[in-house]
């Protein structure tokens, strides 16, 4: 049966959580890249780190996948957001593999006795304020303020309805149209000019000449542009 955890941080917060991890024990990353969704790649000079990030537990699949892609001789670190099967920690303990859960603050907890083994002994800053604590250095708002003036930078309305959103937003809301690309207007519908307006030709006089159509005798006869309204 599928187990399922609650990620507490995303990849991309658990991913600087990593990086602040590496660079404390003094192995700053000189390449990170992404081999497939929800895996982050650090390397160092003697480290391979993975950040993994997935709504369940770790399996030993994830292990084995980065023991294919390091280098024998680098050290191996795997970074999880919800732990580990069972399975996975039994395959890292004979591979070597030091495995790390972050908790909602960035914390690193070691998994297995090969991540105790490397783990720095002081306490390293928390990456991120643990869910419902306040900033000390954040004035605490008791009340909502009257009045609240907004960067005007961070905010743009939909070319097409006029709705705000904030700056990273793609689309709207209301009609779908992307924020970030003005909204094509229409073609003009053509109008022919004005002197190629077929006009109608002025009745004589009574008594004097006028034109009549010689099939049906009307007098209500247009004057037509050759070329107009016709198909070459």
């Amino acid at each position: 049966m599928q187990q399922y955890a609650r990620p507490q941080l995303t990849l991309d917060q658990a991913y600087q959580a990593a990086f602040l991890w590496l660079d404390h024990v003094d192995e700053a990353p000189t390449s990170i890249s992404e081999p497939t969704d929800g895996v982050i790649e650090l390397r160092t000079a003697s480290i391979t780190a993975r950040v993994r990030w997935d709504r369940s537990p770790i399996t030993q699949t994830a292990v084995l996948a980065m023991l294919r892609q390091s280098e024998t001789s680098d050290k191996k670190v795997l970074f999880s957001v919800t732990g580990y099967t069972a399975g996975a920690v039994s395959l890292a303990d004979t591979q070597g593999v030091a495995l790390f859960s972050f908790d909602g603050s960035g914390q690193a907890s070691a998994n297995n006795a090969h991540a105790l083994a490397i783990a720095p002994q002081e306490v390293i800053p928390l990456p991120f304020l643990p869910s419902g604590v306040d900033d000390p250095e954040l004035p605490v708002i008791t009340a909502p303020p009257e009045h609240m003036e907004y960067d005007l930078d961070e905010w743009l309305d939909c070319p097409r309805c006029g709705l705000t959103h904030h700056h990273k937003s793609n689309f709207c809301m209301s009609c779908g149209a992307d924020l970030h690309s003005p909204v094509e207007e229409a073609p003009p519908t053509w109008r022919p000019e004005p002197e190629t307006v077929a006009a109608p030709v002025p009745h004589q006089a009574l008594g004097g000449p006028s034109l009549r159509c010689r099939t049906c005798g009307s007098d209500d006869i247009e004057l037509i542009h050759p070329g107009y309204g016709h198909e070459d």
